[in-house]
């Protein structure tokens, strides 16, 4: 037989919680793989005489762009938002006083990551492609050829030597925005439904149901690998959980004249991830108190770790770019 079951208690929580960090990276540095044209206008003039004499139309080079100063600046910027609400409460049933405990939670967590001022590689390279036009001025080839109008001229050679348009013009902003979700439920219940001869029997048992996925938004030079540093890409990816657990305490002996205490102790968790299948986990520990001021535990138990989203869709690595570009067409692009 079972009485009606009743809520002793109802609680609510939510939590915020904010981050913003900012790293400085060292400076622009292109160690030798850099292309430069033997008739460029910034090149010193004994270099290009002896590129000339040496019939060297182009020729390998680098720079630590010193004109551009410690650049890129990391920003991320992190926030999470986490509500849940939930009960607890007892009821009897074959004889046996029980309690209970459910909650259901929904968690948000959007991270923003850019690089402020950092090379944006095509307009770099119009840039650095820097010749004089007809009237000795210094312009961009691709001025003179139509290609790049916009193009301001940039000088590898030297400090403080680079206007602040030529700056604003090779140093951008990249930026990815990503959204976290996870939702949770869970309802578990805990009695002691019988004794041994040492004392009774507790079990608890429970199932839980859990959602994770995430998506993002890059800038689509990010996507096209346009960036010096930072080309971040968005992770796109979901599963869900179902678990169930069955745990006990079984006590063997109670103020013997060999244990103080003496209890057994297991638990099986049935676990199925929509991603990598089912899987059984199991516990099983002894308690050994011989004296008041001595306790010995044992334990061998069988444990996994599921891949989480991570570990899933990271896209730091490879992307597949007609996928995201059929994904963001879903989803609502206001969501930071």
């Amino acid at each position: 037989s079972s009485d009606v079951c009743s809520s002793d208690l109802l609680w609510a929580q939510v939590s915020y919680a904010n981050a913003n960090t900012i790293t400085h990276a060292i400076g622009p540095l292109f160690a030798g793989n850099l292309t430069l044209k033997a008739d460029n206008a910034f090149l010193p003039a004994a270099v290009a005489a002896q590129a000339a004499a040496l019939k060297v139309t182009q020729f390998s080079f680098g720079s630590a762009n010193a004109d551009m100063g410690n650049s890129p600046t990391l920003v991320n910027r992190r926030q999470k938002l986490e509500e849940s609400v939930g009960a607890s409460g007892k009821f009897d049933a074959f004889d046996t006083a029980w309690t209970w405990d459910a909650y259901l939670g929904s968690g948000v967590s959007r991270q923003a990551s850019h690089n402020t001022r950092t090379v944006f590689l095509a307009n770099y390279n119009f840039a650095l492609d820097s010749v004089r036009a007809p009237n000795g001025s210094i312009v961009c080839r691709s001025n003179l050829t139509g290609g790049n109008p916009g193009c301001v001229p940039y000088n590898p050679f030297g400090i403080g030597v680079n206007s602040q348009a030529a700056l604003n013009y090779v140093l951008l902003d990249d930026q990815r925005n990503e959204h976290y979700v996870m939702n949770d439920e869970a309802v578990s219940m805990q009695g002691e439904p019988f004794s041994s001869w040492a004392g009774p029997v507790s079990l608890a048992t429970g199932v839980e149901s859990r959602l994770e996925k995430v998506y993002g938004i890059s800038d689509p030079d990010s996507l096209r690998n346009n960036w010096q540093f930072g080309n971040f890409l968005p992770n796109f990816g979901r599963y869900t959980v179902t678990e169930g657990f069955v745990e006990t305490v079984i006590p063997l002996a109670k103020d013997a004249v060999w244990a103080r205490s003496f209890d057994l102790n297991a638990a099986v968790r049935a676990t199925s991830y929509s991603t990598s299948g089912y899987v059984t986990t199991w516990k099983v520990g002894t308690t050994y108190q011989p004296i008041s001021d001595i306790r010995v535990r044992a334990t061998r138990s069988r444990d996994i770790r599921a891949p989480n989203l991570n570990d899933l869709y990271l896209a730091n690595v490879t992307h597949d770019l007609m996928k995201y570009r059929i994904f963001v067409e879903q989803i609502d692009h206001s969501f930071w």
